[in-house]
């Protein structure tokens, strides 16, 4: 672990988690998912949790999939996919306060980031504009999520609602909301920042009631509690 210890860019933090991880390996177990030796993969890890930590400060971030956050981090373009536990547990440790995370797996945990294995469009139905133009009628709008700034609302809603699965989305749009008389957004599962940053701005610039369709499991209780959190 020597020349991991010998990184210049490591927080005081991480020489209690390499004590750890050195103390494990001398038992000849592993250690936040790394096999005794695998100092290649530990120091990928380190890498990646950083990087996670600089993408946690911007808040404006570009939603991203995980092999492009790889490569723009120095790693191999599949070294998140391969470490995603050992990333994300990492990660929290530097971010021990962090409690609206706690409860979160770790793609979870990636996805508020805005980082995911196929980021999603903004997807939203309603009655819209692009600044001052409304756009046309359609039952639904694609949106880049780093352009989603420029989405105002052409018209107040009858009411605001997230949906967590796409087929759900498909449905609603297309057999309830055909005259666009509400603003239904797709969240494509547990919301990137960057969506939820729309989903805010959306919803706040409404008086209608917002409402949140998601399964009723664990992972879709989760993502109607990090929403109600972030809409409060």
């Amino acid at each position: 672990l020597h020349t991991v210890r010998g990184r210049p860019d490591l927080p005081e933090l991480a020489k209690n988690i390499l004590d750890e991880i050195a103390d494990a390996w001398a038992r000849g177990v592993q250690r936040l998912g790394l096999a005794p030796g695998d100092t290649a993969g530990l120091n990928d890890s380190l890498t990646l949790a950083l990087a996670l930590a600089e993408r946690n400060e911007q808040q404006a971030a570009v939603s991203t999939d995980y092999r492009t956050f790889s490569r723009q981090t120095g790693t191999d373009s599949k070294a998140l996919e391969r470490l995603t536990r050992t990333v994300v547990s990492l990660y929290r440790r530097f971010h021990a306060n962090e409690e609206q995370e706690a409860d979160l797996d770790a793609e979870d945990v990636l996805a508020t980031l805005g980082v995911s294995r196929t980021p999603q469009p903004l997807l939203v139905s309603g009655r819209l504009s692009i600044g001052d133009q409304p756009l046309p009628r359609l039952l639904y709008y694609g949106v880049p999520p780093e352009q989603g700034d420029r989405l105002q609302l052409s018209e107040q809603p009858d009411y605001v609602l997230t949906i967590e699965n796409y087929t759900s989305f498909m449905r609603h749009v297309r057999e309830l909301n055909a005259d666009g008389s509400a603003l239904v957004i797709y969240t494509a599962g547990f919301p990137a920042r960057s969506h939820l940053r729309q989903i805010a701005r959306l919803a706040a610039s409404t008086k209608a009631n917002v409402y949140h369709w998601g399964d009723l499991d664990l992972g879709g209780v989760r993502i109607f509690r990090h929403l109600e959190e972030a809409l409060e």
